[in-house]
């Protein structure tokens, strides 16, 4: 039977390509202990040692009983709208896209059409960038059963900002961009 250990050098790639300047600045921005993740690395975990134990009594890989959930995202359907947003983000490596709208309100129906906010942080998304994103993300959503609407939250009018009385949920992309709109977003409503 396979044990499994994170791969440190993936984990700082994976790191760096999120936008996080270090592993400190990951353990503070999320709810995780540094010492959690060294011990990852030397191979104590992700997996304990009970499931280790489970998966040798079947004569498994632990890997095998796995099967891909939402990345925790709490939003119904995100598994569609996800990949479409991993398109956008792929080649910007500034830019964060995160659900606006009824579906990060809660407040969605079945066929409730998906909102994506796109912010680049403190150096505002060009209206070039903006327009060349959402045709990319446009025709890849052509084959949804729910309708896309990308709105550029860098050049959103105010009155637009206050009227978000919730809080957007992050997608994919730079993570300190959707944190440097979210000050934003809290000091337009701060106004109000």
């Amino acid at each position: 039977m396979y044990r499994y250990k994170v791969d440190e050098t993936k984990f700082y790639l994976a790191l760096k390509k999120a936008g996080f300047r270090s592993l400190s600045d990951f353990a503070q921005r999320n709810p995780v202990n540094r010492m959690t993740l060294f011990h990852y690395f030397k191979g104590q975990g992700p997996f304990s040692e009970s499931y280790y134990t489970i998966c040798a009594s079947l004569g498994l890989d632990p890997l095998s009983l796995l099967s891909q959930v939402s990345a925790g995202i709490p939003c119904e359907f995100v598994d569609e709208i996800l990949p479409i947003a991993e398109l956008a983000t792929k080649d910007n490596k500034q830019l964060a896209v995160m659900i606006i709208g009824s579906r990060a309100k809660g407040t969605s129906k079945q066929y409730s059409d998906w909102d994506l906010g796109l912010t680049t942080g403190s150096a505002p998304l060009t209206t070039h960038d903006y327009f060349r994103i959402k045709r990319v993300l446009t025709e890849a959503a052509d084959d949804l059963p729910r309708s896309l609407d990308v709105v550029n939250l860098d050049q959103a009018p105010h009155w637009f900002l206050e009227k978000m009385d919730y809080t957007p949920i992050f997608l994919s992309g730079n993570r300190s961009a959707h944190d440097f709109f979210l000050g934003v977003l809290h000091g337009s409503q701060k106004k109000c």
